[in-house]
């Protein structure tokens, strides 16, 4: 996948949650929804803007720094869960 999709806060969300991630419904951030994950010991949290999401906003998302999906997870997961 060398060009990201074109997707919205809560598609991202609802593939996040299908690979484990969870929302707490208690915590919301003003700007978007936060998501958590544990992995090795280790929790990530994510911050997922509520909008449309632009190119740059979903790299750093997928970013190690913040989920660790990477543009090949992501491709998987719509695939998967046949959101395209």
């Amino acid at each position: 996948m060398s060009q990201l999709p074109a997707l919205t806060g809560r598609q991202l969300v609802r593939l996040l949650e299908l690979d484990g991630w969870t929302q707490d419904p208690r915590q919301r951030s003003r700007h978007g929804m936060v998501l958590r994950k544990t992995i090795e010991d280790r929790t990530r949290v994510a911050i997922i803007p509520d909008k449309r999401l632009v190119t740059d906003t979903l790299s750093r998302i997928l970013s190690v720094k913040q989920t660790g999906i990477g543009r090949e997870r992501l491709a998987e997961l719509i695939e998967e869960h046949s959101l395209r």
